[in-house]
């Protein structure tokens, strides 16, 4: 689940266009099932997100924690 800020607002929804030649932040909601490591294990990856123009933007070696 990706939530978008609203650049007028301030406030953050999954249905949030962000206008052309504008920057956004976004908060990712990421779920792994079933559970690739243990629970006091980190897990780390490269992850694309795609834009509403079908643009790659790569978020590379996040960490995640079993939570």
């Amino acid at each position: 689940m990706i939530l978008v800020e609203n650049w007028e607002t301030r406030r953050s929804s999954a249905d949030c266009p962000v206008p052309a030649g504008a920057v956004s932040d976004a908060t990712f909601h990421l779920w792994v099932q079933p559970p690739v490591r243990e629970k006091t294990e980190t897990f780390t990856a490269d992850i694309c997100v795609l834009d509403q123009f079908g643009n790659q933007h790569w978020l590379k070696k996040v960490e995640f924690v079993y939570s």
